[in-house]
């Protein structure tokens, strides 16, 4: 590793939507990050997306380069963190969501596993995190688990990569930007290109993040977003086998996003149709370790 590569610049990148209070905490969380200085620099870039209420105005950079980004009208969670890549500067990108945390360690642990890494291969860290699950309101700790096959991306995105991806700033030359068309599932479709383009996922086995997901159903979003994924994953020619198991796992989001929006025939239904497509013995197609939750860093 040379030696511009000693104290690397990582760029952090978080989109924001009307959400000022937990846009705080973030920062705070980047900011508290372990080897900040000593290790490494950071870049925050944070890109708000056209809300209403201009976001991160009295925030603190102490300690950071930072700047805030404003687009002149809303243009989804994938423009925002393109937009941020476009104006990354730094030799790695980190994506936090607004209204999640890292822990003090994410980024130190994370640098420790790059540096095992070629420099310049396609590659990408994930971490273990801290859910609160949307149905019972209960906490959960959750290891990922290292992926290197490509089939193995099309059956899921468990590795939570709004929150915990860390990855060389090349990787996006290779990969392409996420798909602004999407409103939802950018991730999966951006790793399901990954995998195709030969990528391959590492995890450091530890929680380094505390994910609250919104409880928003946003159905018509997501079924509109599965489409849009078929046909495209479809028509980049993957074969039979790799089609079946996409298919298992879109059908699979269909049936929970109908089940949370209270359509159980519906929701019912898909889930059938995702075993039939892929027959298994567990609900997720993505294998992930589950642990006793600790309590809530929050």
């Amino acid at each position: 590793m040379g030696a511009a590569l000693e104290k690397p610049l990582i760029s952090v990148i978080i989109p924001a939507f009307e959400r000022q209070a937990t846009l705080t905490a973030a920062v705070a969380s980047v900011k508290a990050q372990e080897g900040l200085g000593d290790a490494f620099h950071i870049e925050l870039l944070i890109i708000d997306d056209a809300s209403p209420t201009p976001q991160g105005q009295d925030l603190s950079f102490e300690g950071l380069s930072g700047r805030i980004e404003r687009h002149d009208e809303n243009q989804g969670p994938s423009a925002a963190r393109n937009t941020g890549v476009s104006l990354a500067t730094g030799n790695y990108l980190a994506f936090l969501d607004s209204d999640d945390i890292w822990r003090p360690q994410k980024l130190i642990r994370q640098l420790a596993k790059a540096k095992t890494l070629d420099t310049d291969g396609v590659w990408a860290l994930a971490t273990g995190f801290h859910i609160k699950r949307s149905r019972t309101q209960q906490w959960e700790d959750l290891i990922p688990v290292d992926i290197t096959a490509p089939a193995d991306f099309l059956k899921g995105c468990r590795h939570s990569p709004g929150t915990t991806s860390f990855l060389p700033r090349h990787v996006f030359d290779v990969v392409g930007p996420f798909d602004a068309a999407l409103a939802r599932l950018e991730d999966y479709d951006w790793y399901a290109r990954f995998g195709r383009a030969g990528g391959k996922l590492f995890v450091v086995p530890e929680v380094l993040a505390d994910i609250d997901p919104s409880n928003s159903v946003a159905k018509d979003k997501v079924l509109r977003a599965l489409n849009q994924i078929d046909a495209k994953h479809t028509a980049a020619g993957l074969n039979p086998s790799d089609i079946a198991v996409m298919r298992a796992y879109l059908m699979f989001e269909r049936g929970a996003t109908l089940l949370r929006a209270g359509d159980r025939l519906g929701g019912a239904l898909a889930l059938a149709r995702s075993f039939l497509l892929h027959p298994r013995s567990r609900p997720h197609l993505a294998p992930i370790t589950t642990k006793p939750a600790a309590t809530a860093a929050r």
